[in-house]
């Protein structure tokens, strides 16, 4: 069932990190979640807070878990286990969302213009505009962890953010849209660079940018500063891995963890194997 895929990659994700883990800073980015489901999940069956990132998300600002939840059909006291303190902790707050496009590596997300429009009198609505910015912004650099539910076409700037910041992520690629992303070359075993057009080759494609990055220059990993600011320490993250979720479809996980942070991520027998599900390419 589709509707409770959701449900399904939000276990993973505590399973995986941990609550305590996906409880810091700003919670979980769900990026491209659309309907905010899973968001709401995270935030009303386990306590852990999230961000929405979605240019059209299709949710009301001020939506509560509660109308998310009846008509989900899920029971929040079947998995707390016994977490009662946490139970409603977000169930009548409103979803934070930023309503914006996540592009490469969320430059224009992190380092928000401050530069006021000449075209526009109202002070009010400019001063509104970059406060929100700077919220968004703030929101991105303090979240827990970045996940993508089949995220299109922010699959790949998800990866690339994750490794700005050097953020745990775990991501379900779906559509590949090779005409729009004619760049994609992933390493053919023949030592060539082959266009990526399937699945399979995408996926391919995001587990060797962990390598890619690792020759680039410093200040293209990390957000821009002055060479009076201080320097910022970003955390390593754990080798590319891969797992299944439990449902029929697109059920690939690419996912990272740090390597400081304590999980219970999947053995290293896993990667590249079936853990269960079955994975489609």
């Amino acid at each position: 069932d589709k509707s409770q895929r959701h449900e399904v990659f939000a276990e993973w994700l505590v399973e995986t990190y941990g609550r305590d883990t996906l409880r810091r800073g700003s919670g979980v980015l769900d990026v491209a979640g659309g309907n905010g489901a899973l968001s709401w999940t995270l935030r009303s069956r386990y306590g852990i807070p999230a961000v929405l990132l979605d240019p059209r998300p299709r949710v009301a600002v001020a939506a509560t878990a509660s109308k998310m939840e009846s008509g989900s059909g899920s029971k929040e006291s079947d998995t707390m286990d016994g977490d009662d303190n946490n139970n409603n902790t977000f169930a009548n707050q409103p979803l934070p969302i930023i309503p914006r496009a996540l592009n490469g590596n969320g430059s224009d997300l992190l380092e928000p213009t401050t530069t006021r429009s000449s075209n526009s009198g109202d002070d009010e609505d400019n001063t509104l505009s970059q406060s929100q910015s700077q919220q968004y912004a703030e929101w991105i650099r303090n979240c827990s962890c970045l996940a993508g539910m089949h995220p299109d076409q922010a699959t790949e700037p998800l990866v690339d953010l994750a490794l700005r910041l050097g953020k745990p992520f775990a991501v379900l690629p779906c559509c590949v849209m090779p005409t729009l992303f004619p760049h994609r070359r992933r390493l053919a075993q023949n030592g060539s660079r082959d266009p990526v057009r399937s699945h399979s080759a995408f996926c391919q494609y995001l587990l060797e940018k962990q390598e890619k990055e690792k020759g680039e220059e410093d200040d293209q990993l990390e957000p821009k500063r002055t060479d009076s600011a201080p320097a910022t320490t970003i955390p390593q993250l754990s080798p590319f891995q891969v797992d299944y979720l439990p449902f029929v479809g697109r059920n690939k996980v690419i996912y990272a963890t740090t390597t400081a942070a304590t999980s219970s991520s999947r053995s290293s027998d896993d990667v590249g194997g079936g853990g269960g599900g079955g994975g489609s390419s």
